[in-house]
Order: C-alpha cells, then structure tokens, then sequence
C-alpha cells in the first residue's frame, strides 16, 4: 500500500469514527416532532407562553461531551445548563422534559450508551417558565412572537448567529479536508 493509499484510507477511518453525529435532515426531523409535541401540549392545556425550541450548536457541542462522562443508568441527565433524556420511548417522564415552557433551545444527538443499546437523543437548555393560562402564543413577551403553531419564538432578524467562530473553523477545515480527500481519491484512481 503507497503512501497515498494510507493517507485516503486513514482519513475516511477518522471521517466515520464521528458516526454518532446526525445529519441536517434527521436534526430537523427531531426538531419538529418534539416542537409538535409541545404545540399539541400548549393547545391541550392553554398554554399562552410555551416557546418553540431551536437547534443550538453550542449546546449539542456541550451535551457532546458532557454524555460521555454519563451515568449510564440514568434515564435523566441534569447538568447546570441543561437536561439530557436517553430512551424517550420509554421514559416516563418525557412529557414533563418537554413541556416546560421556559425552554429555547434544542438538540438531537444519537449516542449510544456503554451498557444498553439507548441513545441520549434530546436534549433542552434549563430556563424554566411558569406556565400561563391563555390561547396559544397569546403570552409570548420577551421580544418572542406567536408562530402559526401556537409555539413563541424570537424572529430570526433578532436572533444572534449560532455559530461559534471555533464551529465555523471546524467546518471551514472540514470542508477543505473533503475537497481534498476527493481531489486525492480522483487522482488516485484515474
């Protein structure tokens, strides 16, 4: 094997030793299922100020981490900036987990645990919200409006960017690192 081969073929082992991540589509996916279900929640019970939950970079980053340090026997993982749930089919706190109000932000990682087969998959920043009576979106404050599911949220002119300078080089490296293993796999094998 050259010197080429090794390259091409160690950098695909580093590219698929990150497996745990989820693509754009299955984060969306996530997303909407449970803002859904906190829709349906806020309709069910009147909830005039439940916030529609966003995707956040920092806070799936932060989670990241954090889970591998998990204990694995807990179905709840209750950090000072957020909470983790793994098996969500199943918990039976789940609802509680996902109808607080008061929570913004969201994210989607498929982590499988060291002694069951579960993935941590939600997990929401803490910020907790007494729940006020009203028609959906009727209670948002906070510069937050309405959506049309009922769920507030604050419009995306106002929102700060999600990404952190650190995020944003990691994608820019990542990027030029796939153009290149292609760039090399072509001349490779042409």
């Amino acid at each position: 094997m050259n010197l080429n081969s090794i390259f091409i073929v160690s950098s695909f082992l580093v590219i698929s030793l990150n497996g745990d991540l989820l693509t754009a589509d299955q984060k969306a996916s996530c997303l909407s299922k449970y803002n859904k279900i906190r829709s349906e929640h806020a309709k069910e019970n009147n909830l005039a100020n439940m916030n529609r939950l966003v995707l956040d970079d920092e806070l799936e980053t932060l989670a990241d981490a954090e889970l591998e340090k998990a204990d694995y026997n807990a179905i709840v993982m209750k950090n000072p900036k957020f909470e983790a749930i793994r098996d969500v089919d199943h918990a039976a706190n789940v609802t509680s987990f996902m109808t607080n109000p008061g929570r913004t932000k969201f994210a989607c990682i498929n982590k499988q645990c060291a002694t069951t087969n579960d993935p941590w998959i939600l997990v929401t920043n803490i910020p907790s919200e007494t729940a006020k009576s009203g028609k959906p979106g009727s209670g948002c404050g906070s510069g937050r409006i309405p959506f049309e599911d009922g769920l507030c949220y604050v419009p995306e002119t106002t929102q700060k960017p999600n990404k952190s300078p650190v995020t944003a080089e990691v994608e820019k490296s990542v990027s030029s690192s796939i153009s290149f293993l292609a760039a090399a796999f072509y001349a490779y094998f042409h």
